[in-house]
Order: structure tokens, then C-alpha cells, then sequence
């Protein structure tokens, strides 16, 4: 989690897929701190955290409307590796993509 002067700033989220693979779950900045490095610091403070602890692999799934997220997901080394046809989702049709990293 991140905060700022006991604001919160956003969160990052990480379950296990098996012993070597995590899935990162949630990822949330703040509107008021997008663009203020809180989300590349999460991203890479998860990545971390999953080399100093024996993971072999990260993925996530996400949207392609997520346009904010998806930069900080390549700069930090994650590629697509599935993409889905387009469906109902939510209430929008939407296409999902499969980002994996290997550590």
C-alpha cells in the first residue's frame, strides 16, 4: 500500500497461482497521485518483493481500455501473452489481455 501524509495513494495486490508464480491481483492509484511515479513504484516494489522470494513468474490479467496501467506493465517488462475476443464484461465490451513477466 501506498499513502502519502496518511492519504492513501494506491495499492498492489499479489496472490499465488502456484510456488513460482504470482498473479498480481489489484492495482489502484489514486486519482490524485496518477502520474506522480506511486504506480511505478508499486509495480516495481511487487517485483521485487517476487525476486527476493523465489517466484519464477508474474502475470496479470487486465483490459485493453486500461491505458494508464498498460504503459507501467511494459516499462516494467511484462509482454501480452493472450488475448481474448472481445465480450460482455461489466457492462462494456471489453477485450482482455494476459501480461506475464519473467523474473
Amino acid at each position: 500500500m501506498a499513502e502519502s501524509g496518511n492519504q492513501f495513494a494506491g495499492c498492489i495486490g499479489l496472490v499465488n497461482d502456484d510456488e513460482k508464480t504470482g498473479q498480481l491481483r489489484w492495482f489502484l492509484v489514486d486519482p490524485s497521485f496518477q502520474r506522480k511515479g506511486v504506480g511505478s513504484r508499486l509495480i516495481k516494489a511487487l517485483v521485487q518483493y517476487c525476486k527476493e522470494n523465489g517466484y519464477e513468474r508474474i502475470f496479470l490479467w487486465t483490459v485493453r481500455d486500461m491505458s494508464t496501467a498498460r504503459p507501467l506493465y511494459k516499462k516494467n517488462g511484462f509482454e501480452i501473452t493472450e488475448i481474448h475476443e472481445e465480450k460482455r464484461l461489466w457492462g462494456s465490451n471489453l477485450i482482455e489481455e494476459r501480461w506475464d513477466l519473467e523474473l
